[in-house]
């Protein structure tokens, strides 16, 4: 590998430990009166240390390299809204193929000897990240995730469902919405007692999550999602174009908790995004001729 290629791998990854330096530094602050301060405080370090190596080989400083602001603005916000978790695996998100990185630069003899020992214990910091992670950081949205999947996929599987089968045979678009709207909320207060007694029955040992605060995701997830969805009957007065503004609304809350999901669960996106939107459009399909074929045969007109 030549001189100039060390010296290029060496000034992006010195962007990028800088990036996870600052990152960590501002939520081991956030974080300064919690379980998490220790695990952040140890990671800004370890970050800023591995920083400090790629600055030296690439040949600059620090003063040389302008933090992006804009990029550690959103983690925070990340943060704010998505949990620490979230955040922390965002930033270790790449680690498998710069860990391949590491090792392929250890193996084509660029470095001096030196250099070479120092990247291998970096190669071992960041294979240990993934197990302080796991061990190490507390996280009640980690805890709680499942029930919120629950309000999010019932929402969208029984409301996208209801309103293409409303749509089938029902005109006036105010009706549609009233109707899924009455559906919606009568069903995340159903889903959120649900949940509070199936959690408060649980004999499982490592049961962490209480009863209240999982109702309280489910319920409330399943509230919001039900409101994106039909909002649109009561703006549009052509129903098919609300229908299609709830699809659009339904995709874009598909995919955006499907990448939340993933990066918490560790999971392929494609997979988790291909599993809900499947599920969701196989029921929207079959509840729309269900309602075509209802029509037919009941002759309900509205």
């Amino acid at each position: 590998m030549q001189t100039g290629e060390v010296t290029r791998i060496a000034r992006n990854e010195a962007k990028d430990e800088l990036v996870d330096h600052l990152t960590y530094t501002r939520l081991s602050k956030r974080y300064a009166d919690t379980a998490n301060s220790e695990y952040l405080e140890t990671m800004a370090g370890q970050e800023k240390s591995h920083f400090d190596f790629w600055a030296r080989l690439s040949g600059l400083n620090e003063r040389d390299f302008r933090p992006p602001r804009l990029k550690i603005a959103m983690l925070m916000l990340f943060d704010r809204l998505l949990g620490p978790t979230f955040t922390v695996r965002r930033l270790e998100g790449n680690e498998k193929q710069t860990i391949q990185k590491y090792k392929d630069l250890v193996a084509s003899g660029s470095l001096t000897a030196t250099d070479e020992e120092r990247l291998r214990q970096i190669i071992a910091d960041e294979q240990d990240h993934e197990e302080r992670l796991k061990d190490t950081l507390s996280d009640d949205r980690l805890i709680y995730l499942g029930a919120a999947v629950l309000g999010v996929n019932d929402a969208l599987v029984e409301l996208t469902g209801g309103l293409t089968g409303l749509v089938s045979s029902i005109r006036d678009p105010r009706v549609i919405g009233f109707s899924g709207l009455v559906v919606g909320i009568a069903a995340s207060m159903s889903m959120a007692a649900s949940n509070f007694l199936s959690t408060g029955m649980s004999a499982e040992e490592t049961q962490k999550a209480r009863p209240g605060p999982a109702a309280a995701y489910t319920g409330i997830t399943y509230l919001i999602v039900t409101l994106g969805l039909v909002v649109s009957f009561f703006l549009v007065s052509d129903r098919h174009v609300a229908l299609a503004i709830t699809w659009g609304v339904a995709t874009l809350v598909t995919v955006g908790f499907s990448y939340y999901s993933a990066v918490l669960l560790e999971e392929p996106f494609h997979k988790q995004l291909a599993k809900m939107f499947l599920l969701t459009l196989g029921i929207a399909v079959i509840t729309f001729f269900i309602g075509k074929g209802l029509n037919t045969w009941l002759g309900v007109q509205a």
